[in-house]
């Protein structure tokens, strides 16, 4: 008997050996444990964030960067003779159906890199857009991470969805993490939730379950939910102008006006149209741009409307500009950045002597953009 318990006695400590081994080396070398949506979406400890995009995720063929911007690697301090733009917003910022570098932000980068004068300033326009976040996330987006770049100034590609509460990426998330919580916050689970051998065992087996989890509970977004039921101009409208959503857009406005008088930072706000609504008629949403305007307005910020451009520039092209109603195709996106180019020449934003804006640009659709924005301007110029 003495031998018997001598045996498991010597098996059992070394199991106990085994994984106190596994738990050093978890701790030393294993990931941090996130749930995470779609493989780009994590959790954030920041609760008006709720969540952020992951570092290293997979981005087509690009990564998110390690500060978790759609974006190449970009030191926070600011380089010498750099002009950094910070572009705030939601999906249609981050680029949602397009590639990283024809999104609105980076296609701006390479406008400005094209007309750079030689020892001019460079440009670096750093993409901060998260899909799905509303107003008071983007300015909180802003205020705790894009303010540690040093930015020259801001452009919010404002979203006419930006009011509302909730998106995709929140409700997935959120389901993910109850799930997750339902399991280890039980009984013993509660205990191992501390060891981070436990944790990363369980992620494994999560990460195989979340496919059929996602799928059984698909998160619905209720600005498309407007769209399918033929709803939309109301609930754009209404979002805009009625109850709690009303009210965070407008306190959401109120925080970038603080956040950036802090630093006397200048702030564009270009507001983007819903893509078939260039054509105007009953169900037009331009009294909802005109309400956007007049508050970003009385907060001193400068304006860029969309809707007069994107109505030329598919007259012009005969072609659609949206992958679907809000999001912009890769089009949409390099009318939307030459249009935001010739506002910052204009009205003299850049500075002095850095950019020659009368250079054409490389790319021959670029000079039909260019000449399309004309058109709009003298039918009737987008507001400061």
């Amino acid at each position: 008997m003495p031998k018997a318990l001598g045996r498991v006695a010597l098996v059992a400590g070394g199991l106990l050996l085994g994984l106190a081994v596994g738990e050093l080396l978890a701790r030393a070398f294993g990931p941090t444990f996130q749930v995470v949506f779609r493989d780009s979406i994590q959790a954030s400890d920041n609760p008006v964030l709720v969540y952020g995009l992951r570092p290293g995720a997979a981005d087509r063929d690009d990564r998110i960067s390690s500060d978790g911007l759609r974006d190449r690697e970009h030191d926070r301090v600011k380089p010498a003779g750099v002009v950094r733009i910070a572009a705030i917003g939601d999906s249609i910022t981050f680029g949602n159906g397009v590639r990283r570098d024809a999104s609105w932000p980076k296609h701006i980068e390479t406008l400005l890199a094209e007309r750079s004068v030689a020892d001019g300033a460079r440009f670096e326009v750093l993409n901060f857009g998260i899909p799905g976040y509303n107003v008071e996330q983007v300015v909180e987006r802003l205020r705790s991470q894009a303010l540690a770049f040093d930015p020259d100034f801001v452009i919010y590609g404002y979203a006419l969805n930006d009011p509302q509460s909730s998106s995709v990426e929140a409700d997935a998330l959120r389901t993910l993490q109850d799930a997750y919580r339902g399991s280890t916050e039980a009984g013993l689970a509660h205990w191992l939730a501390h060891s981070r051998l436990f944790l990363l065992s369980r992620q494994v087996a999560f990460e195989r379950a979340k496919p059929e989890l996602i799928r059984a509970r698909p998160p619905r977004d209720p600005a498309f939910e407007a769209e399918k039921s033929g709803a939309r101009a109301r609930y754009f409208r209404e979002i805009h102008t009625e109850g709690e959503s009303a009210a965070r857009f407008r306190r959401g406005l109120d925080a970038l006006a603080a956040v950036t008088a802090e630093r006397r930072l200048p702030v564009l706000v270009v507001i983007f149209p819903l893509f078939g609504d260039e054509e105007g008629g009953p169900e037009s949403l331009a009294d909802v741009h005109e309400l956007v305007r007049a508050e970003a307005t009385q907060r001193g910020f400068a304006v860029l409307d969309l809707l007069p451009v994107y109505t030329t520039a598919k007259r012009v092209f005969g072609k659609d500009l949206g992958v679907d109603f809000m999001h912009p195709n890769p089009l949409g996106h390099r009318v939307a950045a030459n249009a935001l180019v010739a506002w910052m020449c204009r009205e003299k934003w850049l500075p002095e002597g850095s950019v020659d804006c009368n250079r054409a640009s490389a790319d021959p659709a670029d000079g039909a953009i260019s000449e399309a924005i004309g058109r709009a301007s003298a039918n009737g110029p987008p507001t400061r």
